[in-house]
Parts: C-alpha cells; sequence; structure tokens
C-alpha cells in the first residue's frame, strides 16, 4: 500500500515494503553531498564507530550528525531508522523523533491501526511534523519501521523515489494506490 501527497512545498510518500536502503538505491542523490541527521538507528541512539568519528561524523545527545554524505551505500541502515537530510550543515537543534510512534503517519488518521485515543494524538503529531519540516527546512526526511516515509522539497528527487517505489510495490503484487487530501 501507498500514499502520497503535498504539504506546502513539500512532497511526500508512504509504503509499506520499502526502506530507507531502498530508496537509497533508487535515488542516491537523496544524501549524496548533503549533511545528514540521523535522529534513530534501529529503534535508537547509533553508536559511532571510531572510524565514523575519523569522517567527522558527530555525536550531539543522542543524535548523529554526518557532514557531506560521500557515498550513500556506506550508510548503516536497518529496520526503525529516522533521518533528517539537509544541503549544508544544519544549526543544532532539538530534533522530534516521529518514527518512534508506530502509528504515525502523514496519511489519513484511517490508514493505520489506531489504538484507542490515538486518532487526537496523530492529529497533533502531523501538525508538529510539518511544523518542524517548516522551521528546521531539511531537503529532506526518511523514516522507516513499520512503513517508509519519504518527505522532500525536491521535485526530481521525489519523481525518482515515487517512480522507484511503485515499480517496487507493482512487482511485489501490491497495487494499493492512494492519494489523499493536500495535508493542512
Amino acid at each position: 500500500m501507498m500514499f502520497h501527497g503535498v504539504n506546502g512545498e513539500f512532497r511526500w510518500l508512504e509504503a509499506t515494503g520499502q526502506t530507507l536502503a531502498d530508496v537509497l538505491r533508487i535515488c542516491p542523490e537523496v544524501v549524496a553531498g548533503k549533511n545528514l541527521v540521523i535522529t534513530l538507528f534501529d529503534g535508537g541512539p547509533l553508536e559511532l564507530t571510531p572510524r565514523q568519528t575519523e569522517q567527522g561524523w558527530r555525536l550531539l545527545d543522542s543524535v548523529v550528525h554526518v557532514p557531506k554524505v560521500e557515498n550513500p551505500a556506506t550508510l548503516p541502515t536497518s529496520s526503525c531508522d529516522e533521518w533528517y537530510i539537509f544541503p549544508a550543515t544544519p544549526a543544532n537543534q532539538d530534533f522530534e523523533v516521529f518514527v518512534a510512534y508506530p502509528w504515525f503517519t502523514l496519511g489519513p488518521t484511517g490508514a493505520v491501526k489506531a489504538q484507542p485515543n490515538t486518532r487526537w494524538d496523530l492529529k497533533k503529531l502531523q501538525r508538529i511534523f510539518w511544523q518542524d519540516m517548516e522551521t528546521m527546512e531539511p531537503e529532506t526526511y526518511m523514516a522507516c519501521s513499520n512503513r517508509l516515509i519519504f518527505v522532500t522539497r525536491n521535485a526530481d528527487n521525489f519523481s525518482k523515489v515515487l517512480r522507484g517505489v511503485s515499480a517496487a510495490l507493482k512487482q511485489a503484487g501490491g497495487d494499493g494506490f492512494s492519494t489523499p487530501k493536500q495535508a493542512s
């Protein structure tokens, strides 16, 4: 199943059965030559290796800052990750970890199995997400837990990822495609 839409200058999609590694294979330009902030790796903070530290990766609180990604294929990915991607070094700021909520979606509230009383929480979290995107101004946000969430200002990258994910879903036999209304 896949949802996609637009919110202001951001285009977004969500798809089940896809990962951050899939996005990197489809469109490595999403992170190539850009600064990456990893807020979650495998459900927790990423522990840096000595080599990563030598390459300029730094840990601030529980958030990892990666300067200019040279080879996207070498980035660590797991089953529960969240990334913010910036064209330049981002300011030190607090990053909300949205993918920590398994019911978080940018799509309609009925798109996920909500627990009792989470629909209101979901709407609130969606507002916080879009406010953070406007305030922090990343070029791209990517997260993956029980589904891939891909949000970007870059129309070319969005088109590549949308085509690649659509093709993968068709190949897997998943033709479920939905376009919700523009988020508010």
